[in-house]
Order: structure tokens, then C-alpha cells, then sequence
């Protein structure tokens, strides 16, 4: 199964989802993919507390299954909130997989949270695409992913900050950025600036983004900008 089939089956499930009546909010890899196409073999949604249930139930019912332990330790990932792993075999080669965070995200290096409504009152209705495969669902503006991924600072979510960079306003970045353990965030973003300074990032990109080069106008904003809220 290429990774093309594999985007186009979670693209099948978004749409799905997207037509029933439950609440959500697309964040990950996919909400990144409204500015630059980006593989992932997962889709990472933000439900509320009170739609666990129905959201179960309807994976449940396209295949999936829940995973019993991350894939990673807790305390490696950007995520400090309830996390349900769920992931469909069946009928794949190659597994394909659905995170629900429940009530918002959170990063475990700052203490930061955003949580679903804040999501939900700062997120639009876009088209995702996958593969041949395209839907309309709820995504995360760009400014809310760009500040979660600074506070994470991640050499794969400095990344995807870069791919929204051109499409984001930084003040808006701004105003999502600053909440959470301050002292913890300074230091986030000083890890970020130094990796970004190396050199880092610009091949960190093009490994993703299956780009040539990084926009060196793109690296000096987001270096000015994350000097400028330490």
C-alpha cells in the first residue's frame, strides 16, 4: 500500500466523520497539509470530554481498534492531555491510525493548554487533501498550530511552523503563544533559535516537505519573531 493509498483512506475516514454530527477539531499532520502537503499516517483530532463515546463508536464501526500503549513515552510527545490511540488492519497492508485527544491539547514541556472550545472558536472549515481524495473538516488555524508547535519546538514541529509561516499572521501567533510555565516556553523557544541557527531546520524541511530548498525570507521572519517573544 503507498503512502498515497494510505492518505487517501484517512481522507475516506475524515469525510465520514466530517458528515456525522459529532464535534471536532483536526489538528497534526493534516491540519499542517493546508499549507504544504505533508504525509502522515495518522489523523490527530480534538473531541470534547462528552463525545468520547460516539467517537468510539464510529471508528469502531469503520474498522478501528484501540492500541493499548503510544508508540512513543508520554513524555516525548507535545501532547499533555487524555489520548485515545486507535488503529484499522483490516483489509491493509500497512496500517493507517486516529488519535483523539480529549478536550484539547496540551504540551507537557510548558504546561501550555488549549482547550476544545478555545480550538473550536479559533479553527475553520478547509479542504484536506489526500492522494487523489479531498474533503472539507474543521482545522486549527494556523496561528493556534504555529504557537503549539513552538512551545513543543520539536525538530519536526519547528518544521511544520515553517511550512505555515507564509499563510500565518505572527501576531495573532502571538497572542495563542504566551501561556503556560513562561520560564519553560523561553527556554523552548531558545532550544528552537539555536537549532534554527544551525542550520537545522532547512534540512529538517526539505526531508518532510520533499522540498529543494527552505525560503531563507520564511527562516529569518520565524528567527525574528521567536527572538522577539523571549
Amino acid at each position: 500500500m503507498s503512502q498515497e493509498e494510505r492518505s487517501e483512506a484517512l481522507i475516506e475516514v475524515l469525510a465520514a466523520l466530517e458528515q456525522s454530527t459529532i464535534d471536532f477539531v483536526l489538528v497534526g499532520g493534516y491540519a499542517v497539509s493546508q499549507f504544504e502537503t505533508r504525509f502522515s499516517t495518522d489523523l490527530d483530532l480534538v473531541i470534547a470530554p462528552e463525545d468520547t463515546e460516539a467517537v468510539v463508536t464510529f471508528l469502531e464501526n469503520h474498522h478501528f481498534e484501540r492500541k493499548s500503549e503510544l508508540e512513543v513515552p508520554p513524555e516525548e510527545t507535545i501532547y499533555n492531555r487524555e489520548i485515545e490511540l486507535f488503529e484499522r488492519t483490516e483489509g491493509l497492508p500497512h496500517p493507517i491510525g486516529v488519535d483523539l485527544l480529549v478536550n484539547g491539547l496540551g504540551c507537557r514541556q510548558t504546561e501550555a493548554e488549549w482547550s476544545f472550545d478555545y480550538l473550536r472558536d479559533h479553527s475553520s472549515t478547509r479542504t484536506i487533501s489526500g492522494g487523489t481524495q479531498s474533503t472539507t473538516a474543521p482545522v486549527a488555524d494556523g496561528e493556534v498550530l504555529v504557537a503549539a508547535k513552538l512551545h513543543s519546538a520539536r525538530k519536526t514541529d519547528l518544521a511544520d511552523v515553517l511550512a505555515a509561516v507564509p499563510y500565518v499572521e505572527f501576531t495573532s501567533v502571538a497572542a495563542h503563544l504566551h501561556r503556560g510555565d513562561e520560564d519553560a516556553l523561553r527556554e523552548q523557544l531558545e532550544s528552537a533559535q539555536e537549532f534554527i541557527e544551525e542550520g537545522g531546520l532547512d534540512h529538517r524541511f526539505k526531508s518532510m516537505f520533499g522540498q529543494s530548498s527552505a525560503s531563507p525570507d520564511d527562516i529569518d521572519a520565524l528567527l525574528e519573531f521567536i527572538r522577539e517573544q523571549q
